[in-house]
C-alpha cells in the first residue's frame, strides 16, 4: 500500500491507556495533521473513535478529525483503510447512519475486532450515492466493514480488501508508528516547587 511519494501513506498509532491520549497526541504535531497529509491512506489504531458531524479544522475534535479523514475521499479513487483493534457497537451504528444519509460517495475498509454477542452481518444501499455498505466475518472476532460502490470491480476490490485483512506495519516504507507508553514520563523532568526528580533505579 506504499505510495511512490515522500509523504507517508500509513500512520500506526499503539495507545497504552485510553482512546483520548492518542488522540490527543497525534494533533499535537498539528490540528489538521490528518488532513495535512493527501497521501496517508492506510490509519492503524489501537481502537477506532471517531465522532460526527466530520470535522478536522483545528477547533474540531480529536474524534471528528478521525471521521473527516476516513470520509474525505482520496484523489486516486483508492479506498482509504482503516485498523483497529476495537469497534464497538455504538460507533458501528454512527457509520450506519451517516452512510444512510451520505449525500457524496467515499470509498474505505475498515477492519477490526468486534464485541461476539449482538453482531451480525449486514449489507446497505444508497441508491443517492450509488454505494454499499458491507459488514462481514473474516475470522472469529475479526470483522471488515467496506464502503464501496453498488457496481464496483470486483478483482481490484477482492485485492484491496485482502491487502487491507493481511496488513502488517513493518511491510511499510514509508510508515510513521506513534507508540505511546507512560511509563517513564517524570523522570529527569522539573516539578513546580520541588526540583528535578532524582531518577528511579530500574
Amino acid at each position: 500500500m506504499g505510495d511512490p511519494s515522500g509523504s507517508p501513506a500509513v500512520v500506526g498509532c499503539h495507545p497504552s491507556h485510553d482512546r483520548i491520549n492518542i488522540s490527543k497526541s497525534m494533533r499535537r504535531f498539528s490540528p489538521t495533521i490528518l488532513g495535512d497529509c493527501p497521501k496517508l491512506r492506510l490509519l492503524h489504531l489501537g481502537r477506532v473513535f471517531h465522532a460526527f458531524p466530520a470535522n478536522d479544522s483545528a477547533g474540531a475534535s480529536s474524534e471528528q478529525a478521525v471521521a473527516k479523514w476516513l470520509h474525505t475521499p482520496r484523489g486516486d479513487g483508492l479506498p482509504k483503510v482503516l485498523g483497529c483493534g476495537f469497534l464497538c457497537l455504538e460507533e458501528m451504528e454512527r457509520l450506519r447512519l451517516e452512510f444512510l444519509k451520505s449525500i457524496g460517495a467515499v470509498n474505505f475498509i475498515i477492519v477490526c475486532q468486534v464485541p461476539l454477542v449482538g453482531v451480525v452481518p449486514f449489507e446497505l444501499n444508497n441508491n443517492f450515492t450509488g454505494e454499499r455498505l458491507v459488514f462481514r466475518q473474516l475470522k472469529e472476532a475479526k470483522w471488515r466493514l467496506v464502503r464501496c460502490p453498488i457496481d464496483r470491480d470486483e478483482d481490484k476490490w477482492s485485492k484491496w480488501e485482502r491487502e487491507a485483512a493481511e496488513w502488517r506495519c513493518h511491510r511499510q516504507w514509508n510508515f510513521i508508528d506513534i507508540n505511546l507508553k507512560d511509563k517513564d514520563i517524570g523522570k529527569g523532568m522539573l516539578v513546580a516547587n520541588e526540583g528535578p526528580i532524582e531518577p528511579q533505579n530500574e
